[in-house]
């Protein structure tokens, strides 16, 4: 037997790497998936004293989630006092990016897990967590119904124009993520839905493409040559048109103009 088959690898360090621990409190009090996943994602990043320094956008794609989900995500839980963080410029970045920190919560997760013991406990607790949860969202306000009084909760007309921008900003971000993540696996996810006999049309005309810009809801993809950017202003808009709307969950179109490959 030789010494690859009997070593084995021991750490002495005490040192916990690569893994994250996650407090029952945090378990307790996140509604949903994606509020747990973002809390894990930062305090992987973050560790117990330091500071996870991300965008949105960056954030979102370690968490497997949109920017806008991501974003409510972060908010919940700095209401909840599971993370603190807050929005500040850094160099590298052209807006200002989350700074987020873990908070203590040693005391907070004793207390909770000293008077939650029992697992029947904790799952009766995630339970009506999960009932109330469909509840609110069963009632909530539909178009027209229940309209505020005049007065009634009224925001200026600057919150509105705030809110509004940040979810403009946000759907802006949302597409820019896709332009430096997803072309390569859109161009994937056509090959993949190609019969055999398609694929030379595929390398011949999908493949040698990349995404050049996005402005809006408008796509602007680069190809070798005026040829083929002919053929797929005929052809191949409505498939590819297609396929952005299922990775963006948006309508939207398609412009090909002729570059030189860049290397």
């Amino acid at each position: 037997m030789s010494d690859e088959d009997t070593a084995k690898i021991i750490d002495n360090s005490n040192d916990h790497k690569y893994f994250t621990v996650v407090p029952r409190i945090v378990i307790a009090q996140c509604e949903d998936v994606y509020q747990l996943t973002t809390w894990v994602i930062v305090k992987d990043i973050a560790g117990e004293t330091g500071t996870c320094i991300l965008s949105v956008p960056e954030l979102a794609a370690l968490a497997s989630m949109s920017p806008s989900k991501l974003h409510e995500s972060l908010h919940a839980l700095i209401l909840k006092s599971l993370l603190e963080g807050e929005v500040k410029k850094d160099p590298g970045y052209h807006k200002g990016v989350w700074h987020l920190t873990v908070p203590d919560l040693w005391k907070r997760n004793l207390d909770w897990a000293s008077n939650n013991k029992s697992l029947k406990t904790r799952v009766a607790i995630k339970m009506e967590q999960h009932e109330r949860s469909l509840y609110e969202r069963s009632h909530e306000r539909s178009p027209g119904e229940n309209e505020r009084s005049p007065g009634e909760n009224e925001r200026s007309p600057g919150s509105v124009k705030e809110e509004q921008e940040l979810k403009e900003d946000l759907k802006k971000e949302e597409r820019i993520s896709f332009s430096q993540n997803s072309w390569v696996s859109l161009l994937a996810e056509l090959k993949e839905r190609m019969r055999k006999h398609e694929l030379g049309t595929y390398r011949e005309y999908f493949e040698p493409t990349w995404l050049l810009a996005i402005d809006d809801h408008t796509f602007t993809v680069a190809v070798l040559d005026e040829r083929r950017r002919a053929w797929l202003a005929d052809r191949g808009t409505d498939i590819i048109e297609r396929a952005l709307a299922g990775f963006t969950g948006e309508k939207t179109s398609v412009e090909f103009v002729v570059r030189e490959e860049t290397v």
